[in-house]
């Protein structure tokens, strides 16, 4: 199998065998949001996860990123809580917009907070 230009998908499960992951798989309602070039990203509505990677500018869901990066957004008892990682360390900011309502709002929306906790560090 040559996956180069096609599309999959796969559970990264450690340590489990064949038979717990095929299981997993088949009762884990993980949503693929986008499997592109540009973004890879899924939502898991029972922990309420949106994982979402961006190798680029784009918009998934309601998660918008203007350069490269890792976004995590969790619902929490209704609060998201976002987690954003720049691993290259290359950008001197970057700017990912949420619409938690959603749809998408220009930011600040009236769905969305941010509070600074530090420098270039801010909590959604």
């Amino acid at each position: 199998m040559d996956p180069r230009s096609s599309q999959y998908a796969y559970y990264l499960v450690p340590g489990a065998d064949q038979s717990t992951a095929a299981d997993l798989a088949a009762r884990t309602p993980i949503a693929i949001l986008a499997n592109t070039p540009a973004i890879q990203a899924i939502h898991d509505p029972g922990s309420g996860l949106t994982a979402a990677n961006f190798f680029g500018e784009g918009t998934v869901s309601t998660i918008s990123a203007d350069t490269p990066c890792s976004v995590l957004l969790r619902d929490v008892d209704g609060t998201p809580h976002l987690t954003v990682a720049e691993p290259t360390r290359a950008a001197e900011t970057v700017t990912v917009s949420v619409s938690p309502c959603g749809s998408p709002h220009p930011s600040p929306s009236p769905c969305t907070s941010v509070t600074p906790t530090g420098p270039a560090t801010h909590r959604l």
